[in-house]
């Protein structure tokens, strides 16, 4: 008796002690997300502010136009919507700052720090259209919190100015992380961050003062919580806090900020009561103890009063016992000591689920007419219950057991549970009743899981019917035998197939007679075959509905299978896809419509091009016919008549020369032009440097003659060209360089290049007349406009010659200048890295 007497009081110690650890963690737990939640809607209304205010087209035209004239009256309108938003008292600032983060307007105080965004925060928050979180940071005695936002234009104007909100946390953001629920000596929520090898604590310690964003503990200890949370270390967590004191804590991230939350707690205070439960097992396992003794030793002594006092010490014993036990269970417990339970007291788990002390009357039918304003009771309807239709009343007046009876309680608090109950009645010796005694278990989680299934579970069947998408499953418990095993569809499958929900019973002999014929006779083998395969099934199916509607479906299906290989289940989902396939059907003809439609015009332009071949041809032989005669009489004339002409008008035989020259090298060019189509695309790997160098061979002894100075600095790699188009593009630039520059002195041209990521740039730079980049465009059209091919540097059909050959191997050609200061163009090729792999133009 002895051993099991103590073995009761250990038994309620541990399990009061694991319950005290539970539930101080559960508080823990519930209070840091509460926290967590009050910081982050915290926040949001700071976003929201800040999006309200900047958000608006009137607001960013009244900045753009006091940024650009600081007296116009936006600069008022302005003030006047920072200083409506400021008056809450929610901020210690509201600032606009320009381009380049400098104050331009703010309300507020501003004195104790420097008004200006580090410019190297300015790059991230233009590109980002939210709020940016320059985080807590302190300047002497002060603390600020500021959000930045960038205020871009309606156009594409870019970023306009900045808009930086900044608070006081110890006024608002403190207050929700220091304040605490529930009373505590200890408790209390810490708000931490890293700081290099650091934690540092952003908010005023319980027990030190003055600690806001100046206290600091290294990373390294295992046992600080703040430690953890900062290196990542998430939910309950005991160790020793910042002064040494052992705590139970529970640690969470703050979302969308770099914080940390650690709410905590000594464990002494946790424990407290524990010792308390431990003096009074010790003592009723003294207590029993002794009496046990001394029931023995009267047995023993006393012969003559065995029966009376034997009885009398079995009832103390009973009762001793059952007062043990109803304090040591855990589940709640009531009892009536009437019959018509107006008094009705519980255990300890009872008290504390009802909020009460010990010995406290619970009954709702103490009061008369009306329950007690302590809680109210429903039922699983929700209709509000009397006192006598109560699990308990009900059991002691009909004199039988209430088993698994529902009921809701709310309390005065707004505290809500739902209970499980079980109530028998208690018989005197005559038989009457004479009371009741109730077990119940607190349901409550279970109901919210119930209620959230069934909301689940109606989302899901209104998402099917949104998608024409129905699950099915057939179950090969009794065999592998399709046709003959209990299939279960949803309501959206019967109407996917055309049937009423439950009119018909599913099965796979069903599913196959609404069929059409042709998929009938292969669905069988399909669905075996993919059984014995181990792999799931996905077929499209046309089928015709009673109504003789024809739809086609696609159902989808994946085995289960037990541990030694049979298959045990099949689930799958079925949806309507008639109307995708009818599309289908139109794109496909569509396509085939257009791939007619191109190749006819493909081959009209085929044609239209070999004509305007042969014209050119035609056309540049005509033309050279009369240049020579041209040509030919300016030299007799100037050899001649040299003599007798003046020197305006050796100039005039001079200019009819040089116009004659342009005139032959335009048709040469022409005739490149219409040549490229017919020439033989061969991209190869091709040396850039041999490439430069055999263009500048070409041409050495005009730069001879131009006394001109070319400079080449190439590094060396390789491109994916054709050689022979290549070097073309390379002497028309070259050509154009040494005509336009020859004004200078000395003529320079620069020939350059470097390798950047996905390709080769190389550039040719003269210091001639230049041109104005406005006409670049008219460049690169000379066949829209030959008239104007004067006004540019170089031949506007060698230009457009160098254009198309960049076109077809591939590359890229652009140019840059400004009249007076020469010209540079550009080329970019796709580089060659590796050898062994050829791609082409388009990949390159």
């Amino acid at each position: 008796m002895a051993a099991a007497i103590a073995t009761i009081g250990w038994w309620a110690y541990s399990t009061e002690s694991d319950y005290l650890r539970e539930r101080e963690n559960q508080e823990l737990q519930a209070i840091a997300n509460f926290k967590a939640e009050q910081i982050q809607d915290w926040l949001a209304e700071r976003r929201l502010d800040a999006l309200a205010l900047a958000g608006t087209t009137y607001f960013r035209e009244d900045l753009k136009h006091w940024l650009e004239d600081r007296e116009s009256t936006s600069g008022k309108r302005l003030r006047a919507r920072l200083e409506s938003m400021g008056i809450n008292d929610q901020y210690a600032s509201i600032e606009l700052l320009d381009r380049q983060g400098r104050p331009s307007l703010a309300i507020g105080t501003l004195g104790h720090r420097d008004p200006a965004l580090p410019a190297a925060l300015l790059p991230d928050i233009g590109r980002s259209p939210g709020l940016h979180l320059v985080d807590l940071f302190q300047d002497g005695d002060h603390i600020d919190f500021c959000y930045v936002l960038s205020v871009r234009g309606d156009t594409d104007d870019g970023v306009l100015g900045y808009l930086r909100l900044c608070m006081n946390p110890r006024r608002h953001l403190f207050p929700l992380i220091e304040s605490w629920p529930t009373a505590s000596e200890t408790a209390e929520t810490l708000l931490v961050r890293q700081d290099g090898d650091e934690a540092l604590f952003l908010n005023d310690l319980r027990h030190r003062h003055g600690t806001a964003l100046s206290y600091h503990l290294p990373l390294d200890r295992g046992d600080l919580p703040a430690a953890q949370a900062v290196r990542g270390r998430e939910g309950l967590f005991a160790g020793i806090d910042y002064r040494g004191v052992p705590v139970l804590s529970y640690l969470r991230p703050i979302a969308g900020t770099p914080w940390r939350m650690v709410t905590k707690v000594d464990q002494a205070e946790v424990f407290r009561n524990v010792g308390w439960v431990a003096w009074v097992s010790v003592a009723g396992v003294t207590a029993a103890i002794v009496a046990s003794a001394i029931v023995l030793w009267v047995f023993w002594s006393r012969q003559q009063l065995l029966a009376s006092l034997a009885a009398a010490q079995a009832l103390r014993r009973r009762n001793e016992e059952l007062e043990a036990f109803m304090a040591a269970v855990p589940a709640p417990v009531l009892i009536a000591e009437d019959k018509e339970c107006r008094r009705i007291v519980g255990n300890g788990a009872a008290n504390e689920m009802f909020g009460v002390e010990a010995g406290t009357n619970i009954s709702v039918s103490a009061f008369e007419g009306d329950a007690a304003p302590l809680y109210q009771i429903h039922g699983p309807d929700g209709r509000r219950l009397g006192p006598k239709e109560l699990p308990m009343q009900r059991a002691a007046a009909a004199g039988r057991p209430e088993m698994r009876q529902e009921c809701h309680l709310e309390f005065a608090d707004g505290r809500t549970l739902w209970l499980l109950g079980n109530a028998v009645p208690l018989f005197d010796e005559e038989g009457g009743v004479r009371g009741c005694v109730a077990s119940y278990t607190d349901i409550t989680a279970l109901k919210t899981t119930e209620q959230e299934l069934r909301r689940s579970q109606a989302a899901l069947v209104q998402a099917g019917q949104m998608a024409r998408l129905g699950a099915w499953s057939v179950d090969l418990a009794q065999g592998a035998d399709l046709r003959s095993s209990p299939v279960i569809w949803s309501d959206e499958t019967f109407r996917l197939l055309g049937l009423s929900p439950g009119a018909v019973a599913p099965s796979a002999r069903l599913f196959v007679s609404l069929l059409h014929p042709e998929d009938r006779l292969r669905s069988f083998e399909e669905w075996t075959v993919a059984m014995a395969e181990r792999r799931a099934v996905d077929r499209e199916y046309r089928i015709i509905r009673p109504d003789g509607g024809e739809r086609t479906i696609h159902l989808r299906g994946e085995f289960v299978f037990d541990d030694q290989g049979r298959a045990r289940h099949c689930y799958g989902a079925i949806q309507d896809i008639t109307e995708r396939k009818r599309l289908e059907l139109a794109q496909a003809a569509y396509k085939m419509q257009l791939e007619d439609q191109v190749a006819a015009r493909t081959a009209e332009l085929t044609a239209v091009n070999r004509e305007l071949q042969a014209f050119t041809y035609a056309a540049s032989h005509d033309l050279k016919s009369p240049l020579r005669t041209i040509r030919n009489f300016a030299g007799l004339l100037e050899k001649n008549y040299a003599a007798r002409l003046e020197e305006e008008g050796m100039l005039f035989v001079g200019y009819i020369r040089s116009s004659a020259e342009r005139m032959n090298q335009l048709i040469d060019d022409l005739l490149s032009h219409a040549r490229l189509d017919q020439q033989a695309l061969d991209i190869r790997p091709v040396e850039l440097a041999a490439a430069v160098r055999a263009a500048l061979l070409e041409r050495q002894e005009e730069v001879r003659e131009r006394g001109a100075e070319v400079r080449v600095d190439l590094p060396a790699g390789r491109v994916w060209a054709e050689s022979h188009g290549l070097i073309q593009v390379l002497r028309n630039l070259l050509e154009n360089a040494l005509k336009y520059s020859a004004r200078a002195c000395p003529p320079v041209i620069e020939i350059g290049g470097h390798i950047r990521e996905g390709g080769y740039r190389l550039w040719i730079r003269d210091n001639g007349i230049g041109f104005d980049m406005a006409d670049h465009d008219r460049i690169f059209e000379i066949f829209r406009r030959l008239h104007t091919y004067d006004e540019f540097p170089g031949s506007g059909i060698g230009l457009a010659l160098v254009k198309k050959a960049m076109d077809r191997i591939g590359g890229k050609v652009w140019a840059e200048s400004s009249p007076g200061k020469g010209a540079v163009f550009y080329l970019e090729l796709p580089v060659c890295r590796q050898e062994a792999v050829r791609p082409s133009p388009q990949t390159c």
